[in-house]
């Protein structure tokens, strides 16, 4: 947690998620990277919304890097105070998801993203 703070310095953030898939938050019984999202804004005292939305309904799992790299699609709320975002999602893979949230968040007029995940699949070329 140390490292997300020193990173994001003295921005004021909220938390949020890359939502998952409706069908694997059904199947799952979980969406794993909002759970990750409200243990990360407790530890960092720091609210935790859910501001982003999914648009598209197919699975990454098993397709090409290049279909990979054009999902997934979400339509973004700003924060109603200005506030910064800190989106966390649960593996990166290509960067795709934390690249489509972070193009969302711009969209609406967010300057600070700040995108963390818990792990990267190996041969990921994401930093």
């Amino acid at each position: 947690m140390i490292h997300i703070q020193e990173r994001i310095g003295g921005v004021g953030c909220i938390v949020t998620w890359a939502p998952t898939l409706q069908s694997h938050r059904r199947k799952r019984g979980i969406d794993q990277a909002e759970l990750l999202a409200w243990h990360v804004a407790r530890e960092l005292d720091m609210p935790c919304r859910e501001l982003l939305i999914r648009l598209n309904t197919e699975s990454q799992t098993g397709k090409s890097r290049a279909t990979r790299l054009v999902q997934p699609l979400f339509r973004a709320r700003a924060p109603s105070d200005g506030a910064g975002v800190l989106v966390i999602d649960d593996v990166i893979t290509t960067g795709s998801t934390m690249r489509a949230a972070t193009e969302a968040f711009r969209q609406v007029g967010v300057s600070k993203v700040f995108c963390v995940a818990v792990a990267k699949t190996r041969g990921s070329r994401a930093t």
